[in-house]
């Protein structure tokens, strides 16, 4: 045990080695696949968040690259330092990431139900009466009301997050499930690929915002200023807006000093 004990400290260790090496022209992004924040890495257009900090860092002269995976994956590649950015970062992990002080929407969460259903959901009890699907790694609710309901769920069918949300709506299009826990924007935009005209949302209180997340050393403080000065210029430029109405997401008031 205290072999292993030294060898895993010994490979953290290396890690944060590794990360302080990297150039400081290049930032890693990461996230997992969660359209139309952050979409596959493969795909042509990668996201709201994926395009901000590209353009961002564009704007002081860094290069970006971005690899999307798991959610649990993308966590740990920067926890260790193996990337620098995870993007779509809440408060809650506010204690493992240095987050940037602005934030770049609201993740609302809604309830998607096939639309010829007579499902209603007005309380957190409510939900427990309908086979439901979630991912299985994510945190839905930081007022703690809804998640001990999402989580602790007697009849729930849990998905991985890589392929997470648009699992869900095939899964409720086929009648495995009832009830798909996802978020709005995701469900508008996948629900719209897919055609889906059978599906409706219902919206219960649950919000949080999402920030970027940065690797907690010189490095990752040191990308979090040039993300500021990226941004910065963004908005002088104009170019900020356009983005946000590419991805049909309201843009928040960015107070940037």
């Amino acid at each position: 045990m205290k072999y292993l004990i030294t060898l895993f400290s010994f490979i953290l260790l290396s890690n944060a080695v590794q990360a302080s090496k990297k150039p400081d022209d290049v930032v890693h992004l990461t996230a997992d696949v969660w359209c139309p924040y952050t979409c596959a890495d493969t795909d042509p257009n990668l996201g709201l968040m994926t395009e901000v900090a590209q353009k961002a860092y564009a704007e002081v002269g860094i290069q970006s690259q971005y690899v999307s995976s798991s959610w649990n994956r993308a966590i740990s590649a920067v926890k260790t330092g193996t990337h620098d950015i995870l993007l779509g970062s809440n408060k809650e992990q506010g204690s493992d990431f240095e987050l940037f002080t602005d934030y770049f929407m609201y993740d609302v969460t809604v309830f998607a139900v096939l639309s010829d259903s007579n499902i209603a959901i007005s309380k957190p009890s409510d939900l427990t009466k309908y086979r439901t699907g979630k991912v299985e790694e994510y945190d839905y609710d930081e007022t703690g009301v809804w998640e001990p309901y999402i989580q602790e769920h007697p009849n729930v069918l849990e998905v991985t997050s890589v392929r997470g949300e648009e699992h869900l709506l095939d899964l409720l299009k086929r009648g495995r499930i009832e009830v798909a826990v996802m978020n709005r924007d995701v469900e508008t935009y996948y629900a719209s690929q897919k055609q889906l005209k059978k599906v409706r949302a219902i919206e219960p209180n649950i919000s949080s915002k999402l920030y970027l997340g940065f690797n907690r050393s010189e490095r990752g403080l040191m990308l979090r200023e040039k993300f500021r000065e990226g941004l910065k210029a963004l908005i002088k430029k104009d170019q900020l807006a356009p983005i946000y109405e590419k991805y049909q997401i309201p843009m928040p008031e960015f107070d940037i000093k």
